[in-house]
């Protein structure tokens, strides 16, 4: 394999990843459930594999074009998601955003484990951690999970509003556009 297709793979990579990511985080600042914007990059992403299975093939000296094909879709899919949440989130009209209070409903915590190394290529369920969330309802009845720290956690009482500031994002999916800092001025409130 020549070195500039190596670099082209690697630069490629990091963006479908970098896209991914950004779909991830800004999903928690978007009032819409995760599964109608993936369904309809989904359907974009498919239609874009047809042109980028020759390119993958190139780049990756792959013979077969279904395998070619699903590279390519699925390259395409963490792009466009990528893409979508993030001009909705920045690209939101700042002339409609607006305070509003939202009502925390509920708050819970999740055990996970980390994956520990144990020998090459094999890793085994390592130490148990904890992670925590609560669950904000708005005014009009949504509500939307954020991640919080322990000692959030631990100040959290189900029933204390919070401030959020609330905007129409470019494809008039509603954004929280501070959701940490409102947890953050939360905690200051508190203290």
């Amino acid at each position: 394999m020549k070195k500039k297709n190596i670099i082209c793979i690697i630069v490629l990579a990091l963006v479908g990843l970098a896209m991914a990511g950004m779909a991830t985080v800004l999903q928690h600042s978007t009032l819409i459930v995760w599964w109608k914007p993936v369904l309809i990059c989904l359907t974009l992403s498919c239609a874009l594999g047809l042109p980028l299975k020759r390119l993958v093939g190139t780049l990756l000296n792959i013979k077969s074009n279904v395998t070619n094909y699903i590279i390519g879709s699925i390259f395409a899919l963490a792009v466009t998601t990528g893409t979508f949440y993030s001009i909705n989130y920045y690209y939101s009209d700042a002339s409609t955003e607006e305070k509003c209070k939202a009502r925390i409903v509920g708050k819970y915590s999740r055990e996970r484990h980390r994956s520990r190394r144990v020998g090459r290529g094999h890793y085994v369920r390592g130490e148990k951690y904890m992670v925590y969330y609560m669950v904000i309802e708005l005014p009009d009845g949504r509500q939307k999970e954020a991640s919080i720290t322990a000692g959030e956690y631990a100040r959290t009482k189900v029933g204390q509003n919070i401030e959020l500031s609330v905007g129409t994002g470019f494809f008039e999916i509603p954004v929280i556009k501070d959701l940490s800092q409102s947890i953050q001025n939360r905690k200051q409130q508190i203290n």
